[in-house]
């Protein structure tokens, strides 16, 4: 798996410095250094540039963010051993948008493990009104990715990336392309000791969601506003019944797009001055957590709808960032800082062995 080709897979995180100056973290062929720039260069080439597979922004925050540690050689260590996972866990209530009545999440996490240690997690959110896939097509696709990339050597991220939107092309698996990745980088940010939230630029280490409330009653929809004001948020989301035909901001969603996907259309948007938002499907805090430190280490986007795992009647992540009320704290644990309960604290997995824990299935399929 891969292509070893010099100049491919660089996944860079641009931190703010002085004005003539910033820091670039990559993965390069001889593994991950830490170098100084000018400032005229810290534009990140495209996602999908013939040359270079980048994640990476210039952070717009006016108070820089501690830089990390720079490190000298950390090289994206051969895979061990791949797994996706179905994940179901019911919501607290039904929850009804314009597009379906859900009473339960039935998503797809991977977990990819590292040679020297370091784990990966993404999740698949699966909604079959709005992506392509439902869970079943989802665990297969997801499996076929974990397959093909189980055993593969060291290698560029990058390259390991392109090879996954090779096996998971469009929009057809954009959802399980997405989970993959996720696993893929958090692994990297794991394998190098930073958390997500500075791989992706350190202007901040939180976010301030909004709360949906879904289509219900003028009643249910005053109690639902005045029970979420009570827990601290301070901004509701709203049908509003019109048909205005404009697009105010472009909402970025990981589901949809995948993560190198959603950096291109994020690059582009910026660059034309367009205001984003990022949102998400019902999901868990493995695929809320990640869109979540994307946010925070960007720092460009106008609105956060990352609320969905308040809906659920538990929560199957251990660790992760810390949630007050409306304010989700990113921590300085590495990588994402979060894992499903039975999983990393659990040194013995079987192959397709299910695990019942608080009315939630979690199962897993060893794929090494």
């Amino acid at each position: 798996m891969g292509n070893d080709q010099p100049g491919q897979g660089m996944i860079c995180a641009e931190v703010p410095l002085p004005p003539d100056r910033c820091q670039r973290i990559s993965v390069v062929e001889s593994g991950i250094h830490a170098t100084a720039t000018p400032r005229p260069t810290c534009r990140s080439p495209s996602p999908y540039a013939a040359t270079t597979t980048s994640l990476g922004a210039i952070s717009p925050s006016p108070s820089p963010s501690p830089l990390p540690t720079p490190v000298e050689s950390f090289g994206f260590d051969a895979l061990k051993e791949t797994f996706n996972v179905d994940v179901d866990v019911p919501l607290a209530a039904p929850f009804t948008i314009a597009s379906s009545r859900l009473v339960a999440v039935n998503n797809v996490a991977v977990r990819v493990e590292l040679r020297s240690g370091a784990v990966g997690w993404g999740e698949a959110p699966v909604l079959p009104s709005v992506t392509a896939e439902d869970q079943p097509a989802a665990l297969h696709a997801a499996g076929r990715a974990c397959a093909a990339l189980a055993g593969a050597p060291a290698a560029l991220l990058g390259a390991l990336l392109q090879d996954v939107a090779s096996v998971l092309p469009g929009h057809a698996f954009a959802s399980a392309r997405a989970g993959v990745e996720m696993a893929l980088i958090d692994a990297v940010a794991n394998s190098i000791r930073i958390p997500l939230w500075r791989l992706f630029g350190g202007a901040s280490d939180s976010v301030t969601t909004d709360i949906t409330i879904p289509i219900v009653t003028p009643n249910e929809a005053a109690q639902l506003a005045a029970k979420y004001r009570g827990q601290g948020f301070q901004t509701l989301k709203l049908k509003k019944i019109i048909n205005g035909n404009l697009a105010h901001v472009i909402n970025i969603k990981l589901t949809k797009l995948g993560v190198l996907g959603a950096l291109e259309i994020i690059d582009a948007a910026r660059k034309a001055n367009i205001a984003l938002m990022i949102g998400g499907m019902v999901e868990t805090r493995i695929a809320l957590g990640f869109a979540g430190h994307l946010a925070a280490g960007l720092g460009c986007f106008s609105f956060v709808d990352l609320d969905t795992p308040v809906l659920l009647s538990e929560d199957p992540v251990y660790g992760g960032y810390e949630a007050f009320g409306p304010v989700y704290k990113f921590t300085n644990a590495i990588g994402h800082g979060g894992f499903l309960h039975h999983f990393d604290s659990d040194a013995s997995l079987h192959r397709s062995i299910a695990v019942h824990s608080n009315n939630a299935l979690f199962h897993w399929a060893t794929i090494a």
